[in-house]
């Protein structure tokens, strides 16, 4: 039953990520996978998909993002991988100015803003690089990193989501609008292996107690 389940769930995780060919989209990629164990470091990758269909040649300039995970279960960490795409220029160069801060316990804000102009079509400063040159039609914006903090996790599926995302081009303007977007992680329950030290530490601590009443019956005696 619970094999099918995390069958039913993975298969909802999938079909909302589905969208129609070159929309414009926000995407959550597992990069430590869909299956998270207590005391796990759980990565993120935060993507934007679509931004070049054909025939269309736009850039992305600035975006903020809400992303929204259980705070029972997970505390944000800045560890490795945990950062900034370079699609909107490097952070650590002064290229971009970002920012991955929590509002509120369980909801990460993510925001970032180019310096870096659109194209040398139009340019005023014409030094380079360019949006234009550091983006595809799908890139990385982020990774997020997460920790299972919590001993008492439990087993079950929780849901990591984005909400409220705002997109702006290389010129300024508004980009489309985008639909939140849906990763549900699989948390099982702790394995036979998990489970051998605890059972040989409560058989040592069993037999010491025999033991030290054997002991004790032969010195009674």
């Amino acid at each position: 039953m619970k094999k099918m389940l995390f069958a039913a769930a993975l298969c909802l995780t999938l079909a909302a990520s589905i969208r129609p060919a070159h929309a414009l989209a926000i995407s959550l990629f597992p990069r430590t996978g869909l299956t998270v164990h207590r005391f796990d470091d759980v990565f993120i990758d935060v993507n934007l998909t679509g931004l070049r269909p054909a025939g269309l040649n736009r850039t992305l300039g600035a975006f903020e993002v809400d992303l929204l995970f259980d705070p029972n279960l997970f505390q944000k960490i800045d560890t490795p991988p945990a950062g900034w795409g370079m699609g909107l220029g490097g952070v650590p160069a002064g290229e971009a100015l970002a920012s991955m801060v929590l509002t509120a316990p369980g909801i990460l804000h993510l925001s970032a803003v180019s310096l870096l102009e659109a194209s040398p079509a139009g340019c005023v400063f014409c030094t380079g690089p360019y949006l234009a040159d550091l983006q595809a039609d799908s890139f990385r914006l982020a990774t997020v990193g997460l920790y299972a903090y919590n001993p008492n996790l439990p087993e079950g599926v929780t849901t990591v989501r984005t909400s409220s995302a705002i997109l702006g081009d290389g010129d300024g303007n508004r980009l489309p609008d985008v639909p939140d977007t849906m990763l549900q992680l699989s948390v099982p329950e702790p394995g036979t292996l998990a489970l051998l030290p605890l059972g040989l530490a409560c058989a040592a601590v069993i037999g010491k107690r025999r033991r030290a009443s054997a002991r004790f019956n032969t010195a009674v005696t």
